[in-house]
């Protein structure tokens, strides 16, 4: 089964004709988004790529709900506040830039923004993380696709992202921070308490990294990134 970026990518032609047909507005969330992304591209690379060295995972094809939804927690501090949280110090101040550069509302640049994050070409990172068994991960992995979805493919319902395609190193930071409660303890952040939960059903380090590299493997074959 192709991931949710997965079929986004595929139908990208398909994307392009329909926004051609829906007229101008559509054609200019777009290239605002384009402008927008360039802040974003300071970290995660022009292609949307990531870099492991700025704390910044691959989104290039990300679900545009789940960046916006990310956006939107950022700018309201229900995310990127805690001081041990050194990735999300630095994007935290970045979405409270796009109040001010631009024109229109916040939400139109934020829904402009994450329209053309979905709208890039997939990058499969490269992966990172050794010494995970992933025979041993796809247990672990029972209980997350009850959200995530037995592809990773994701869920909108449930406000659970994809995670086939995303950086392995980030997947295993973010499960840390979770069960260290650097993520999850804002009570406002209500998916965010629920994973920091969902967390400490995986052990040990050695478990986190075992269902990452079992997760590695719903990757689709796309160009590498980082």
């Amino acid at each position: 089964m192709a991931s949710s970026r997965h079929r986004k990518t595929l139908l990208l032609g398909a994307a392009v004709f329909a926004f051609a047909a829906a007229g101008v507005a559509s054609a200019a969330d777009l290239d605002k988004g384009q402008e927008l992304f360039h802040q974003c591209a300071q970290c995660h690379g022009a292609r949307g790529e990531g870099n492991q060295a700025n704390l910044a995972p691959s989104i290039a094809g990300m679900d545009a709900w789940y960046v916006k939804s990310q956006l939107e927690n950022f700018q309201a501090g229900t995310r990127g506040t805690h001081p041990d949280d050194m990735g999300g110090l630095r994007m935290y101040p970045i979405s409270l830039s796009l109040k001010s550069d631009y024109g229109g509302t916040d939400a139109e640049k934020i829904e402009a923004v994450s329209a053309y994050v979905e709208s890039l070409p997939e990058v499969v990172p490269v992966q990172r993380v050794e010494g995970g068994d992933a025979e041993k991960g796809a247990v672990f992995y029972a209980t997350c696709k009850q959200c995530h979805g037995a592809e990773g493919q994701g869920n909108q319902q449930m406000n659970s992202p994809p995670l086939a395609g995303t950086s392995d190193w980030y997947l295993v930071t973010e499960l840390e921070q979770y069960k260290q409660g650097i993520r999850g303890g804002n009570p406002a952040n209500t998916n965010a308490v629920l994973m920091r939960g969902m967390s400490n059903m995986l052990p040990d380090d050695q478990a986190i990294r075992d269902v990452v590299a079992y997760i590695v493997t719903l990757q689709p074959s796309k160009q590498e990134g980082n």
